[in-house]
């Protein structure tokens, strides 16, 4: 088990990790794992591409996280 020092280390080290990322697309990706639970395997991933082809890629953060990837760049989320 861990000290709790180093557990409380992780956490807040887990915790800037996510909140890193664009917050519209981090909404979207709870959604899609919120709205797939209790479905099954196709029927869950039927939802997320919906949720990801209808409203996660209208969002300007989601096409700056393709850009920088192609680039090879770090993101400059603006949260819209």
């Amino acid at each position: 088990m861990w000290p709790e020092a180093e557990l409380e280390k992780a956490v807040n080290d887990l915790i800037a990790r996510i909140t890193a990322h664009s917050a519209p697309v981090l909404t979207m990706a709870k959604k899609a794992i919120l709205s797939g639970m209790g479905l099954s395997l196709k029927d869950g991933m039927k939802q997320s591409m919906s949720i990801f082809l209808n409203e996660l890629y209208r969002l300007e953060d989601s096409q700056e996280g393709l850009h920088a990837l192609v680039e090879k760049r770090k993101p400059n989320w603006k949260n819209r």
